[in-house]
């Protein structure tokens, strides 16, 4: 099956949503957490409030096949999926609920059977340092899929 780009994002983009919002709702916060998606209009981040930044980038797209009929090529896409998570420094357990719920981001990407065409691997938590107000734990998976054209 082919899956083009707008079709791949939209997958990516669901998964992570799904298991953010499960993970935040199971995670009992008072108050409803942020995840933001671009090409979406959104209000600022609430900076007290844990929430996220999702983004996805293409790093290599290459021709894979060529066919006799009809001319069409066939492609391979590979791309970065990222969700950023920060949650407030001045809140002590913030940074462990944040770390669990970009965890279920995470291990989202990992459970078969997922209804997409797209493929993941490399699926991963990264620690950094945030800022002096907030801390972050990015999620990053690299993502391919096939397209003919």
């Amino acid at each position: 099956m082919s899956v083009d780009f707008l079709a791949g994002k939209d997958d990516i983009f669901g998964i992570a949503n799904a298991a953010f919002v499960s993970a935040a709702a199971a995670a009992g916060l008072a108050y409803t957490a942020q995840i933001n998606f671009p090409d979406v209009l959104a209000l600022p981040p609430n900076v007290d409030q844990i929430y996220a930044e999702c983004s996805f980038v293409v790093v290599t797209e290459k021709q894979i096949a060529l066919s006799r009929i009809g001319g069409k090529k066939g492609y391979q896409t590979v791309g970065l999926f990222a969700m950023q998570v920060f949650s407030p420094k001045t809140d002590a357990s913030a940074l462990r609920v944040a770390q669990t719920i970009a965890s279920a981001v995470r291990d989202a990407f990992c459970q078969p059977p997922i209804p997409t065409e797209v493929w993941f691997r490399d699926q991963r938590l990264t620690p950094v340092s945030g800022s002096d107000t907030k801390n972050q734990t990015n999620v990053v998976v690299t993502c391919t899929y096939k397209t003919v054209r």
